[in-house]
């Protein structure tokens, strides 16, 4: 099973996003803030990260920039609400 893991702080719009992807068979993993983001990216170490751009501690430009130092080859989808 793919592992996506989803960095948004906005409590609707992430949920709303690992319903569908949960109902589509992916395993998923959520967190609310860069710094939680960072550390699930080099613990959980997932397929897929979706990310938002505006967010507490780290900004997902942030998150991007980490993820393709440590983990080139993960794909990233930014959100923007």
């Amino acid at each position: 099973m793919k592992k996506i893991l989803i960095i948004e702080d906005d409590r609707l719009i992430s949920s709303l996003v690992q319903f569908r992807l949960k109902k589509d068979g992916y395993d998923t993993l959520l967190v609310q803030d860069g710094n939680e983001g960072v550390k699930a990216i080099d613990s959980w170490l997932p397929d897929l990260i979706i990310t938002d751009v505006m967010m507490p501690f780290k900004s997902g430009i942030e998150i991007i920039h980490h993820a393709k130092k440590n983990h080139p080859d993960t794909p990233i989808i930014v959100l923007s609400s």
